[in-house]
């Protein structure tokens, strides 16, 4: 049972270390990285990243909405893990 709950976290963090997008991003050339650095995420701020898509949905999503106010577009989940997400070049 707790497997079925994990294996998504693991999955989308597996991604965002190792090619710094999930399918999706993928499918729009456009990569999650280490806002300051411009590396991949750490398995710490993905995580971090993870966790925090909640925190962003449930004032009625407007950790998500905040993004479309913020100069770098930057999500809550984004500014709680240090991560911002950019055009693949």
């Amino acid at each position: 049972m707790v497997y079925n709950e994990l294996l998504p976290l693991f999955l989308v963090v597996m991604f965002w270390v190792h090619k710094a997008a999930t399918p999706g991003k993928m499918f729009l050339n456009a990569k999650v990285v280490d806002a300051k650095t411009g590396h991949n995420l750490s398995v710490g701020q993905s995580i971090i990243r993870y966790l925090g898509y909640i925190i962003s949905a449930i004032p009625f999503g407007l950790g998500f909405i905040w993004a479309l106010f913020d100069q770098q577009n930057r999500g809550w989940h984004d500014m709680l893990a240090g991560s911002i997400v950019i055009q693949n070049h």
